[in-house]
């Protein structure tokens, strides 16, 4: 049936955010945008993560259900804040921003109504996040850009009432590599491992997650 879909996004940039931070942004919600758009004659979830959102981490998600046991779940997420920089006795603020993007094939072991309850899954995605120093004034700036790729595992369960709106848990293990950090001239690329929440050559990549959405 017929659906159209209107997204609006309203995002909170500070002047120092890089013109290619906004561009990812655009390109990483404009994918999820135009997936949705390519699946208006098919079945399709569009779901939200209300808990990230209270961590300045907004995220959302289509999925794409192709028949009763296979899905194919898009997800996109921004990071916005502020972060602190320093020890117990000299501590900065930074302003930080970035975007976080998943892709998953999924496989529904005992589907109910389709594309429903127990399923396993194998992803693939890419994450950036930039900081930048608060102060104007600053003759050095303290922040760094960091992005990583990742892959892995994935299990999840979703519960789909009969008014078709759901409810998700799901979560996944796997690796992170191609790991680049940035900083003050320095540069450093580890592409066997990385973590982007620890600057490391060997990296694991964790994710948990609930959602509530809606099926077409």
């Amino acid at each position: 049936m017929p659906i159209h879909l209107n997204i609006i996004l309203v995002l909170g940039c500070n002047k120092s955010t890089s013109r290619q931070m906004k561009k990812n942004y655009i390109l990483t919600f404009s994918v999820i945008f135009c997936f949705a758009i390519s699946s208006l004659s098919a079945q399709f979830e569009v779901k939200f993560n209300p808990i990230s959102a209270l961590f300045s981490t907004p995220t959302i998600s289509a999925e794409y259900v192709i028949s009763e046991q296979f899905g194919f779940d898009l997800n996109a997420g921004l990071e916005f804040g502020t972060i602190s920089n320093g020890s117990f006795f000299v501590s900065e603020r930074l302003n930080k921003s970035g975007y976080r993007f998943r892709a998953m094939a999924r496989y529904y072991l005992v589907p109910r109504e389709g594309g429903d309850w127990y399923y396993l899954g194998v992803y693939g995605g890419t994450k950036k996040r930039e900081t930048t120093s608060i102060a104007e004034n600053v003759t050095i700036d303290n922040g760094w850009t960091e992005s990583v790729f990742t892959y892995g595992f994935a299990v999840g369960f979703k519960w789909v009432t009969k008014n078709n709106f759901l409810v998700e848990l799901n979560g996944g293990v796997g690796r992170a590599f191609n790991y680049e950090f940035n900083s003050q001239g320095t540069s450093r690329t580890f592409r066997n491992g990385g973590n982007i929440f620890a600057f490391n050559e060997e990296g694991n990549d964790l994710f948990a997650k609930a959602t509530v959405g809606y099926r077409f």
